[in-house]
């Protein structure tokens, strides 16, 4: 239930942001037909974003929507009939918990005759390479003596690392990772 889990986020504060897209994606689909409320198309821009949050004291995160590749893609209209039929089966036949994704995943592995497994591939690529350009941003690793702008944020305060944590000095997030109980504080979808 895309829309009820966007829903849901935004009742909670947390924001969801859209990679270089309006649309917010579906796994195998680069368009649900749900919209983000805010795109972002720079990593710098979504560094300080991600850390934004945190400068402010607030304690939850950011929901970072990437689209799977659209030569990887799987259109929403033909993936979204096979995904309800693997749910419904996994409900009559009482696969709950943590081997629902599994029960669903080979459905509709056989669904799709294969295609899905190089779209998963992809998507978890794609993913790869967007936090790699994040954490980069987030670390300096484009810092002032490489022409970038983010060499003041190197090093450390009281014991947190400022790669991961810029906000330490000025919020709750100072006791890093004991303030969150989960640590870092952006996810990818």
């Amino acid at each position: 239930d895309l829309g009820g889990t966007l829903e849901r986020l935004d009742t909670l504060g947390v924001p969801v942001l859209g990679w270089q897209t309006e649309a917010f994606p579906a796994f195998y689909s680069r368009d649900s037909g749900h919209r983000v409320p805010h795109r972002v198309d720079d990593a710098g821009a979504l560094a300080d974003i991600v850390t934004a949050p945190c400068a402010l004291g607030h304690r939850g995160g950011v929901l970072v929507a990437n689209p799977i590749p659209a030569d990887a893609e799987i259109p929403y209209e033909e993936i979204r009939p096979h995904i309800d039929e693997a749910l419904a089966s996994a409900r009559v036949l009482g696969v709950t918990g943590p081997g629902v994704t599994p029960w669903v995943l080979e459905a509709i592995t056989e669904a799709t005759a294969g295609r899905s497994i190089p779209a998963n591939l992809a998507l978890a690529e794609h993913n790869a390479t967007l936090a790699a350009e994040l954490a980069a941003e987030l670390a300096g690793a484009s810092g002032a003596e490489h022409g970038g702008r983010r060499a003041a944020t190197k090093g450390t305060r009281d014991g947190c690392p400022s790669w991961r944590h810029r906000c330490c000095a000025a919020s709750p997030c100072r006791d890093w990772p004991n303030s969150h109980g989960w640590g870092w504080s952006w996810w990818l979808a």
